[in-house]
């Protein structure tokens, strides 16, 4: 099964790209490649970064919860 789903992507014999030139297959497949290092390093880069990202938008939401909070108390003029 595995060996089927390799083929059917990898293999230029096997692929939906066997009826173009060798070298527009060549071209396509290099894109792709560029294209999927460029998706599974930033994948990493976001995990690795995640963490100071929540704590910069915990800090963030809570400054606007307690800024919009402390507005609001200004012109509160309950009497």
């Amino acid at each position: 099964m595995f060996k089927t789903m390799w083929d059917a992507l990898m293999n230029a014999k096997n692929n939906s790209l066997k009826t173009l030139p060798k070298s527009v297959r060549f071209e396509i497949m290099t894109v792709l490649s560029f294209m999927w290092s460029l998706i599974f390093a930033l994948s990493l880069g976001i995990m690795y970064w995640f963490p100071h990202l929540v704590i910069v938008h915990v800090i963030l939401l809570g400054l606007g919860i307690f800024g919009t909070g402390w507005l609001f108390s200004l012109f509160h003029k309950d009497k």
